[in-house]
């Protein structure tokens, strides 16, 4: 009777070992660095299906919904491209948003048509430190029309290993895929290749 029990015991720990044998080698290679992988935390929620395109009256708008703030020209600032029917952006802000608060990042007032970009976000936070994924914005703008303002989310992507993940994403809208007149034009490459890769 103590045989059988010794030899039951022996076979149920070397089922075990083997199911973690199993369960280590099947993790380990299904763990290969590719641009299919999850992406991490920050950038869970970025390239989501929110309007980036709107026309309010006789006013355009087109907001990005993910830029790169590397400061290699390309992609660096996040702002709003708009048409002259917008005399000013009344405010600005930048927010960084948890499950229990609200941090300002950036805000800037009583922005003229022809400052919009120099007047852009560049992806800092109060502190001077780089701002990594998901945002919310919140702009007013004064238009020959009537005021109006929109609110919205977006990303700011770090180049580097996780960014790899946005090579093929769906649904990102840069700030470089404006045409010359700031019309959001989806066939414009966004040419962030050294970024990606």
């Amino acid at each position: 009777m103590r045989l059988i029990i010794c030899k039951t015991y022996k076979m149920k720990v070397k089922i075990s070992i083997f199911f973690k044998v199993v369960f280590v080698l099947f993790f380990s290679l299904g763990c290969n660095k590719d641009d299919n992988r999850e992406p991490v935390k920050e950038y869970e929620s970025c390239c989501g299906t929110e309007p980036s395109v709107l026309e309010i009256g006789k006013s355009y708008v087109y907001i990005p919904n993910v830029f790169t703030p590397n400061g290699d020209g390309k992609n660096d600032v996040f702002y709003p491209f708009v048409n002259d029917n917008i005399n000013r952006i009344v405010y600005f802000e930048v927010f960084a948003e948890t499950d229990t608060s609200k941090i300002l990042l950036y805000q800037v007032t009583n922005v003229s048509l022809d400052e919009v970009k120099k007047k852009g976000w560049n992806g800092l936070d109060n502190d001077g430190k780089p701002h990594k994924g998901y945002f919310t914005y919140s702009i007013y703008f004064q238009s020959k029309d009537k005021p109006f303002k929109i609110k919205g989310a977006a990303c700011a992507v770090l180049c580097g290993e996780d960014s790899s993940i946005f090579k093929n994403k769906e649904g990102c809208f840069y700030p470089e895929q404006v045409d010359d007149n700031g019309v959001f034009m989806k066939s414009i490459q966004n040419s962030e290749t050294d970024c990606f890769n």
